[in-house]
């Protein structure tokens, strides 16, 4: 350690090169790293707030959290709603994915989504999940206000049980399915042209 500095009530420690590539996860870091103290929301402020939720459950690739996170930022301002089956959106590579954004919007971490999501219900939201099956695609439905999107695993899409409102993005056969990160930003600048 070569010095203490105090800025705003801010602690700034100063270390050698050697100590700061050992704490860094990076091969080339940016020469700053931060502890944080993240704020804590709650699921009934964001179901009170009437404002766009976006739901994902169980996301397993960290660069797919970081991105879908970073996009909603950047398109919608609302909450986003986490299963605890999801990765960990602290982990450095979903903070880095997330450009930041992780810091900026209110997330809450579910530990029982279908719950979570039957709430939102009965506040009148309405849960659109994106499938690629007996759905509507995503340019022929009339979004309201009051909405959810819900996002699957990469692997198995979104959890049978919670499925509500059906919707797809219409891509050529030559393709299956799209990257969940991708499928979410289409989903996500289609509500934000429609109702904001």
């Amino acid at each position: 350690m070569l010095d203490n500095i105090n800025i705003n009530s801010t602690k700034i420690t100063i270390v050698k090169n050697e100590i700061f590539s050992k704490i860094s996860d990076t091969k080339t870091p940016q020469g700053i790293i931060a502890i944080i103290k993240c704020n804590t929301t709650f699921i009934d402020n964001i179901i009170n707030n009437n404002q766009i939720i976006l739901a994902l459950d169980t996301i397993q690739d960290l660069g797919n959290m970081g991105t879908i996170i970073r996009t909603f930022n950047a398109l919608i301002k609302g909450s986003i709603i986490i299963s605890n089956t999801s990765v960990d959106i602290y982990n450095p590579k979903v903070i880095r994915a997330s450009a930041g954004s992780i810091f900026r919007d209110n997330i809450y971490i579910s530990d029982d989504l279908k719950r979570d999501l039957l709430l939102l219900k009965n506040k009148n939201y309405k849960i659109y999940s994106t499938v690629v099956y007996d759905s509507v695609n995503i340019e022929d439905v009339e979004y309201d206000n009051k909405i959810c999107i819900f996002i699957g695993n990469e692997g198995k899409g979104v959890d049978q049980e919670i499925i509500d409102n059906n919707i797809h993005i219409k891509i050529n056969d030559r393709v299956e399915s799209l990257n969940a990160s991708v499928a979410a930003s289409i989903v996500m600048y289609e509500v934000r042209n429609r109702i904001l």
